[in-house]
């Protein structure tokens, strides 16, 4: 408890350093934010969005970006994604309006000390790195240095900005958000089941997800990269591992849409793959010189093996199964601490957050903006150093504190209609040293929020035996849209007695 007491004290002390360091001095360097895969408007020749307005129109669009599509005309980024668009297993992502505007809290102005990279995200890493570094030219010179936020995918921008372009010389400090180093599961999860119903449905069907996604040199570049990721399984139980960048699975497997496997189509697919494939070096280790953080979430079940059934082979979720690891709902915890033996999270620091809002959990927060007003970079805490909440609870007569390691908000559906139903599970995880552990002894609270307005869920718990076992509490909760209107709608589970305050969110689309 002591230990407890001088950390949180510490943290106490680093902010309010912080603070008076923004106040004081301002960010040792000009920044500049980097966001993930689709976190960039796409925009038409014309000047319309297809990319970015609204989660329906973004739907409705997707089969305008397939990037072998010539007839479709010339695509240019226009902007970032300032609304929260919600695609399943692809990537979640939210609204950067929100770290921005954090950001400018803290004095950082656009276009004098921040400054804000949208791109093409369906293009390969290494052709939008070009356009990086004519962007930074063009912003800050030929040698200003700066330094770097970047969110996902725009980890892969920010490391091969610095080796392929020799842009270390001018980069000071880099801070990644959730970066998937050694690639991604949900990559293959969009492959085997799409975004759901609702939206499979909008986009044009699976196929039509398949076959636009594939044409996405990024995507393959998110494919997981570490051992024994993917495998076949035998009949006989056995598991015979498999390189997802071998062009030669994907068409033998019948992984690939039928105008894919032959002819043009497949060469450049297998160029893709190839180049894909030669990353792996890079993004799995640091830039000499330069500063650099990792923030990494550990508290959500993330994908992470993939096996297909021998002979039954092509993408479905009959045929694809995937098991999980610890991680931030889509990049597992040693993808984004950048540990290619899948052992140690030392020099990663923890969020509590989910991959769209890492950078809204309150300690990445503080600590983003301590890493942006101070010189030096922390690169000495593992990332269960700090982060962890402690309930307070009723147990066996006494009073319990019980440290929560595990949070997860799994909505039934992504999409949603107005005035309808909606039911999401909740799941706590609490650490195996938990005193008194039994079903009965604590509840969150679980609302739908939007905008202002709250609609507070009905919580019932559901735990079993085995759940107790493994100091798990789970609970169904179900609720009304009523009130509600069409766009973004968060799942909000709040948690009374934690310490510190803790506040977890999913999202959900409701559509007319």
């Amino acid at each position: 408890m002591g230990k407890l007491i001088l950390c949180f004290c510490a943290v106490v002390i680093m902010m309010a350093s912080g603070r008076a360091m923004a106040a004081n001095d301002g960010p040792t360097h000009p920044v500049v934010l980097i966001p993930g895969i689709l976190g960039s408007k796409l925009c038409s020749s014309s000047g319309a969005v297809l990319w970015g307005a609204s989660a329906r129109e973004s739907l409705s669009n997707f089969h305008l970006l397939d990037l072998t599509d010539k007839a479709s005309g010339t695509v240019t980024a226009c902007g970032i994604v300032d609304r929260i668009q919600v695609l399943g297993p692809l990537y979640s992502i939210g609204a950067y309006s929100s770290l921005i505007d954090a950001m400018r809290d803290w004095g950082l102005v656009e276009g004098q000390n921040l400054f804000i990279f949208d791109y093409d995200w369906r293009k390969s890493n290494l052709e939008n790195v070009i356009t990086f570094e004519q962007f930074v030219i063009s912003k800050l010179g030929p040698d200003k240095k700066f330094n770097i936020v970047a969110h996902s995918m725009g980890g892969y921008i920010a490391r091969l900005y610095m080796d392929r372009q020799k842009g270390s010389h001018r980069v000071n400090k880099v801070v990644y958000l959730g970066t998937p180093f050694l690639g991604s599961m949900n990559t293959l999860g969009t492959m085997s089941e799409g975004w759901g119903t609702l939206p499979n449905w909008l986009a044009g069907g699976v196929d039509t997800i398949r076959h636009v996604a594939l044409s996405f040199p990024s995507l393959l570049e998110l494919l997981p990269r570490y051992d024994e990721c993917c495998s076949f399984k035998k009949s006989n139980g056995q598991y015979i591992p498999i390189n997802v960048f071998d062009p030669q699975v994907w068409k033998a497997n019948d992984w690939l849409p039928a105008d894919m496997r032959d002819g043009p189509r497949f060469v450049e697919f297998a160029s893709n793959l190839e180049r894909a494939s030669q990353l792996t070096s890079t993004l799995s280790s640091s830039t000499p010189g330069v500063l650099e953080v990792r923030f990494a979430s550990d508290s959500r079940g993330t994908r992470f093996i993939f096996a297909a059934k021998e002979g039954h082979t092509s993408p479905s979720h009959e045929n694809w199964y995937f098991s999980f690891e610890r991680g931030d709902t889509t990049v597992p915890v040693w993808s984004a601490a950048r540990d290619p033996g899948l052992k140690t999270l030392a020099g990663a620091l923890q969020s509590f957050g989910e991959h769209s809002t890492l950078f809204d959990d309150d300690w990445v927060r503080s600590e983003l903006k301590r890493e942006l007003f101070t010189a030096a970079a922390v690169l000495d805490r593992p990332i269960a150093g700090k982060g962890y909440p402690t309930i307070e609870t009723m147990a066996g007569g006494q009073r319990r504190e019980w440290s929560l390691e595990r949070l997860e908000i799994t909505p039934a559906e992504t999409y949603v209609t107005v005035d309808s139903p909606i039911e999401t599970v909740v799941g706590l995880k609490f650490s195996g040293n938990a005193r008194d552990f039994g079903s009965g002894t604590y509840a969150p609270r679980v609302l739908l929020r939007q905008d202002s307005v709250t609609v507070p869920m009905d919580v019932i718990e559901t735990t079993n035996e085995s759940d107790k076992g493994n100091h798990v509490l789970n609970f169904k909760c179900a609720g009304e849209t009523r009130g509600l209107h069409e766009g973004v709608v968060e799942v909000v589970v709040q948690l009374p007695s934690a310490q510190p305050a803790t506040e977890s969110k999913e999202f959900v689309v409701l559509l007319q």
